[in-house]
């Protein structure tokens, strides 16, 4: 996607659903949780001494569906997609060992669609050294929502 390697966007990729394999009764509101520990990055010497979050930005992936007899994961309309920079991530969480959906939603308010993720990602990843990037997407996302109303 870049052209070189100090370009490059490392982006973590994290899942979760309402419907579980290990739940006998199916419990629509799950709590839905996701692992965010920082790690130790691998260098040459052996591991980094230092743990923290090892990429630019994470992708929280939400799969949607709640009736587990409609439960497809390869439909893209049943998941639900939250890019959140990893200096956002550091800054309202710090070392916290998970995040729950109500803290992501104070990272990312509205998901994207699979339509959407990657200008999302793009234009995050074009501004993850900026402090005001956060600023800038919610604008996106207003003008967004004004449009569809327009058009709807």
């Amino acid at each position: 996607m870049y052209a070189s390697h100090k370009h490059r966007v490392q982006i973590e990729v994290k899942t979760s659903a309402y419907l579980q394999s290990w739940h006998g009764d199916d419990d629509p509101n799950s709590k839905l949780r996701f692992t965010i520990r920082p790690t130790r990055a691998w260098a040459e010497s052996g591991r980094s001494d230092e743990a923290r979050h090892q990429s630019d930005m994470y992708i929280f992936c939400v799969f949607t569906e709640k009736d587990r007899s409609r439960a497809d994961p390869l439909c893209l309309d049943s998941w639900e997609f939250y890019p959140v920079l990893t200096c956002e991530l550091d800054a309202m969480l710090a070392a916290q060992q998970t995040a729950s959906m109500g803290t992501l939603l104070r990272l990312c308010p509205e998901p994207f669609d699979y339509g959407s993720l990657q200008d999302a990602v793009l234009w995050l990843a074009s501004n993850r050294a900026d402090g005001e990037a956060r600023h800038r997407i919610e604008a996106h996302r207003a003008l967004k929502r004004a449009s569809v109303k327009e058009t709807g």
